[in-house]
């Protein structure tokens, strides 16, 4: 029965980018889904951090301008 708790997403990736996934896991002895996991999930918490930055600049600029 699948894990109600995950999705599977599939996405199509460059070849050599694909075999440093196979060669990163192996090194590490993981799975190809592990390290796709780990980079997915830093990747988003980068972008969102991004754009939290974005979203607060210009507000400080305002209450810098106020005072």
């Amino acid at each position: 029965m699948p894990d109600a708790t995950t999705r599977v997403l599939t996405a199509h990736v460059p070849l050599p980018l694909a075999e440093k996934v196979d060669r990163l896991a192996a090194r590490l002895d993981r799975s190809r889904g592990w390290i796709i996991r780990q980079a997915l999930a830093a990747w988003i918490e980068e972008e969102e951090a991004r754009s939290s930055r974005s979203l607060e600049v210009p507000g400080s600029a305002d209450a810098r301008r106020e005072a």
